[in-house]
């Protein structure tokens, strides 16, 4: 073997292992937070567009985010997952045609967005935990399952 193909082989090698590293540390990340699960507003009533259920799961070793809003259902790869010093967890999610990064705080076993943001265009659908189209707080989410 030529010492370019030698170099070339031991390059893909390395560029395997490392994204196979990154899926199962992002993961490992939003497995020991406790993410994974279905979350909800309120776990009784079906899914629906205005209470829809995100599903926080694993796929070959990758983190999604799976969303049901009763008819439109998809699954979005979290591409990098990080614990902050505050003990929020962040989320880089991507999306059909642009990536955004969640920011999420816990207490008593649920969850809230505190930060959504498109980091394509900087814009914030949520910013400090009050939705930025009216101000209201971002509501908590329940583990359904």
């Amino acid at each position: 073997m030529s010492r370019a193909a030698l170099f070339v082989s031991t390059l893909l090698l390395a560029l395997t292992c490392s994204t196979v590293s990154q899926a199962q540390t992002v993961a490992s990340t939003v497995s020991k937070w406790g993410m994974l699960g279905s979350w909800k507003v309120d776990c009784s009533r079906a899914a629906n567009r205005d209470d829809p259920v995100y599903t926080y799961v694993l796929k070959g070793g990758r983190a999604f985010l799976d969303r049901e809003y009763g008819d439109l259902h998809d699954s979005l790869l979290i591409a990098t997952a990080r614990v902050n010093a505050d003990d929020t967890l962040q989320l880089t999610i991507n999306f059909t045609g642009h990536v955004r990064e969640h920011i999420y705080a816990k207490s008593g076993g649920r969850w809230r967005v505190i930060s959504n943001r498109n980091l394509n265009t900087n814009e914030h659908s949520v910013r400090d935990g009050k939705y930025s189209d009216g101000g209201q707080t971002t509501v908590w989410l329940n583990r359904c399952r």
